[in-house]
């Protein structure tokens, strides 16, 4: 049946000959009655009870008429019980006729606005943020969540989020405010694992060059997950470290000055070795550092160095590590270099 010829049909459109060929097909549509229940119940589901007055009122002469024509005899009928619409045992066959007409027209208005062949679906409107070595981003997102991205780290999310999802794509590291929403499930996908808040607050550090992913819960609760499992839920100062060439991870307590300080500008070290106090410095700054002299030597003596340093500039910061180091630097623009004597 040709949907334009259906659709015209109930705009009173069609000429004689049209009509017939409806009501002949009409005719031919010979549904069990277990076909039948089935089409009611697609009906009822889909029924917007405030409009369904108002479509009893337009629909009975339609039906009635159409029941007519085709040779069956129909008395719609409704009443109605404490303001609520009840259905005779008419009107109920009338909606399944109803539900024969539409569903075929239903169907071909699909195929005309999504399979037509050369039709171009469009692909859901993708957004990226990235920071830089030395460039930290606050991002609000469509719900009015809050994401901190720390240097050198991106996020990716569909414009708009889902209907009933929000979720994030985190590489690098950031710490996430989320709105409370509870339809909509908060989800930030970090490599192998995958951690889901309704409404809290935690930081996750994900450096694919790192073999450990971190999720630590500031405020609420999460649950993480890997590919195929639950791993564990969250208490606020609980954090979970995941091994992900294992596949294996552990929970324990963290420091809140140390995995959560970068989001308020302190700079902070813990007995943090030279490698580790030059890969901060680099992505803080934006900077390279080379270094010169007795490398080996400050290597070899388990050199490490605690110290925190709040919305400072690079030099009163190598200021103070040298200080305490004992070794000296240069600095030409963004390269840096430390010479140990």
């Amino acid at each position: 049946m040709n949907s334009q010829l259906l659709e015209r049909f109930f705009r009173g459109e069609c000429t004689s000959e049209e009509v017939e060929q409806v009501l002949n097909w009409f005719r031919e549509q010979n549904l069990s009655p277990s076909k039948e229940e089935e089409l009611y119940a697609i009906w009822k589901e889909t029924e917007n009870e405030k409009r369904s007055y108002h479509l009893e009122q337009n629909a009975q002469e339609i039906l009635g008429s159409i029941h007519q024509r085709v040779g069956k005899k129909c008395r719609v009928t409704v009443s109605h019980q404490r303001g609520r619409s009840r259905i005779s045992d008419s009107w109920a066959y009338a909606l399944k006729v109803a539900a024969i007409l539409i569903i075929p027209f239903f169907f071909s208005w699909l195929y005309v606005k999504f399979y037509q062949p050369g039709t171009v679906v469009q692909p859901p409107k993708m957004i990226t943020v990235e920071t830089p070595v030395g460039v930290k981003v606050t991002k609000i997102l469509p719900d009015s969540s809050r994401v901190i991205l720390n240097a050198k780290s991106s996020i990716t999310y569909i414009a708009g989020f889902q209907e009933n999802a929000r979720e994030v794509t985190l590489t690098g590291e950031a710490f996430f405010e989320v709105g409370k929403d509870s339809l909509r499930p908060f989800t930030v996908h970090s490599g192998n694992i995958s951690t889901t808040a309704l409404g809290t607050s935690f930081n996750i550090n994900y450096r694919p060059d790192k073999a450990t992913t971190e999720v630590s819960l500031a405020t609420g609760k999460v649950e993480i997950v890997d590919n195929t499992a639950v791993l564990t839920k969250l208490e606020p100062g609980e954090r979970l470290q995941y091994d992900r060439g294992r596949s294996t991870f552990r929970t324990d307590h963290y420091d809140t000055l140390e995995t959560l300080a970068w989001k308020d500008g302190i700079l902070h070290f813990k007995e943090a070795d030279i490698e580790e106090v030059i890969q901060k410095l680099e992505d803080w700054y934006g900077v390279e550092i080379a270094l010169e002299g007795k490398v080996e030597k400050a290597k070899n003596q388990a050199w490490t160095y605690t110290g925190t340093y709040k919305n400072q500039n690079l030099v009163n910061v190598l200021s103070g590590i040298s200080y305490v180091k004992d070794f000296t630097y240069e600095i030409q623009q963004k390269k840096i270099t430390l010479m140990f004597h």
